[in-house]
Order: structure tokens, then sequence, then C-alpha cells
């Protein structure tokens, strides 16, 4: 089954795992404003190549709206940090997360999963 919902960024395409036995590795592309636990977002997608491109897309997109510059953060790809640069400014991170918790996956079948 395949439905269509509306984000303030993209349309995206979403579907539901077809059954259990499939492959349950998945990645979270993460979004917080650090210091502030109720600006947070985790959406699930089953592609790395998904969540990176969605990840990058958005980092830029905020910065953009925001006035702000991106930083690509050490470590694995997918991790960015959109700050103003003052100290005061603790910023904004998106994370791209491989994760293969069978528990996430369940979630996903009340909320839903991009493929």
């Amino acid at each position: 089954m395949t439905l269509i919902a509306s984000t303030d960024e993209t349309t995206k395409v979403l579907e539901r795992p077809a059954s259990p036995e499939r492959q349950s590795r998945h990645y979270h592309v993460i979004e917080n404003t650090v210091g502030n636990p109720q600006g947070y977002r985790d959406d699930l997608f089953r592609s790395r190549r998904r969540a990176l491109e969605v990840a990058r897309s958005r980092a830029h997109w905020l910065a953009t709206v925001a006035g702000c510059r991106v930083e690509s953060l050490l470590g694995p790809a997918g991790r960015y940090l959109i700050t103003t640069g003052r100290p005061s400014d603790a910023g904004h991170m998106i994370a791209v997360e491989e994760c293969d918790d069978d528990a996430c996956l369940d979630i996903g079948y009340d909320s839903l999963v991009e493929s």
C-alpha cells in the first residue's frame, strides 16, 4: 500500500513494511535543536542513500531559511550543524543513524516509514 503525505519541504511517498521477514536495517534522520527537547524530529528511511540526501537537503534548507551556515561534522557521513557561528548559538543538528532494531519498524506500522 502506498500513501502520499505532504510535508513542509517536499512530498514524500510512504509505504508500510510488507512483512516481518523483510530486512530490518533502516536509517533514522534525527533533527534536534541543541538545548531544546521540544525541537526534536526523527524520520525513518529504508535506504541509506535516501536518508543522506534528505539530511543534506534539510540542513541546507534550514540554514537558508534561518540565515545560518551549515557545517559538516566529523565522523560518519550525514552529520550537520546549522549555526549562526555566534558563541551563544548552540545550533541545530541533523544526523543519519543506522539502526537494525525491529521495534522501530513496529512503531512504523502506526506512523509511516519512508522507503
